[in-house]
């Protein structure tokens, strides 16, 4: 722990203080997110809230004590590099090719989703006076890539210069988990009342995978298999890294997007020679990863940055929250086939388009309850949204930095 004196003392916590912390008010987020009713509804994860709680005494800390308190990043960054590599190994070519048609045009409208937001957000960005890499926080690292994405972007906007980038992304992916629920499935109702559909649902029995998760056994011979190759994965994406930025300076590509891509280039050739993996460790430990560097994260913010750069933020998020619900109706419904089906597609999009996919399953339940399970959408919608748009979201994201940079 360091304390670094000044008309507002900082007091930097080491790695381990940091964890502690980070740990600590994850658990209470876990608590508060059990307890409250409406959080739930609003799909707003435990490690959010519990990071908002710290981020708040922080804040009344920085304006009553004139104290604020660091973290050390060194631990999130790992959880950071290790988590990104998880989302490469949940690729699965066989699942792909059960709905390739329909899950490669919703993909293409998904990525086109991504490159209209980030637009919108240097273009208001420019146009109010703030710096367009944190205004591109606003953008689809936010939206379509949640507090994880905004979190690991916004700490390299930060790295390059550009405060307050993490703090904007963050406060941008929590009003989208929010829009996602209370507007996604009036997608599906305006679509519902403007073309007549019929409430019916595509028969598609012997599509839908059944993942061996459900009667998976964990071990702690496989949990530890699973986290040696993520090391060794992250670890040759790191290679990785250092070797492209010495033979191409001029173009950055985070060490995130390397640990991804190793991990997708080994998951195929694993699947094209019929080797299994075990990724339903990896992908348990993934979520651990995310919870703990979201936790940190979110308890990072500096709110009181926030001050000047409300208003970029809310015209970002307003116009980036209309072009989303039009796009889906407009585009993704027609293009995915105009059908009952392409309807609760179309929410689910917006629902991971503006939040998580855990927003887009959530609204999609209640879509059910009224109406007809759509079991065509329960499964394109997760393929697209939790898989796929993290690794071309990554992709996109790094682009648009690079090119500000």
């Amino acid at each position: 722990m360091e304390i670094i004196p000044g008309e507002i003392k900082t007091i930097v916590l080491n790695a381990v203080f940091a964890t502690f912390i980070s740990v600590l008010f994850l658990m209470l987020g876990n608590a508060i997110y059990k307890k409250a009713k409406f959080i739930r509804r609003l799909c707003i994860p435990a490690p959010v809230v519990g990071g908002l709680v710290f981020a708040v005494i922080n804040l009344l800390l920085h304006s009553f004590a004139k104290v604020e308190i660091e973290f050390d990043e060194t631990i999130y960054n790992f959880f950071a590099l290790l988590f990104f590599t998880t989302l490469g190994y949940a690729i699965n070519l066989n699942v792909l090719k059960k709905a390739g048609k329909l899950i490669l045009i919703f993909f293409i409208t998904t990525m086109i989703l991504t490159i209209v937001q980030n637009f919108v957000a240097i273009g208001v960005s420019k146009a109010t006076g703030i710096s367009p890499l944190v205004g591109l926080m606003a953008g689809s690292p936010s939206l379509v890539g949640g507090h994880s994405n905004a979190a690991a972007f916004g700490s390299i906007a930060e790295s390059w210069g550009h405060e307050g980038a993490v703090t904007f992304g963050m406060a941008a992916s929590t009003y989208g988990l929010i829009a996602g629920v209370m507007f996604g499935n009036l997608v599906v109702e305006t679509l519902i009342k403007r073309h007549k559909l019929a409430t019916t649902a595509q028969d598609v029995e012997g599509l839908v995978d059944e993942s061996d998760e459900t009667n998976h056994r964990f071990s702690g011979n496989k949990l530890t298999a699973a986290m040696m190759r993520l090391v060794v994965t992250t670890g040759v994406g790191l290679v990785m890294y250092v070797a492209w930025d010495a033979l191409v300076p001029s173009v950055t590509i985070t060490p995130l997007i390397w640990g991804l891509v190793v991990g997708v280039i080994v998951k195929i050739l694993a699947d094209k020679r019929g080797k299994k993996l075990p990724t339903v460790e990896m992908q348990a430990l993934g979520k651990t990863f995310l919870a703990m560097f979201v936790a940190q994260a979110v308890a990072s913010m500096k709110l009181w940055q926030l001050a000047d750069l409300a208003l970029p933020l809310i015209l970002i998020l307003a116009v980036n929250t209309v072009l989303t619900f039009l796009f889906v109706i407009a585009i993704t419904y027609r293009i995915c086939g105009k059908s009952y089906d392409s309807a609760c597609i179309a929410s689910g999009q917006f629902g991971f388009g503006m939040g998580s996919v855990i927003v887009s399953v959530a609204n999609l339940d209640e879509i059910s309850k009224k109406y007809t399970t759509s079991k065509l959408a329960y499964f394109v919608v997760p393929i697209v949204g939790a898989m796929l748009s993290n690794i071309s979201n990554a992709l996109i994201v790094s682009a648009f930095m690079n090119f500000l940079h």
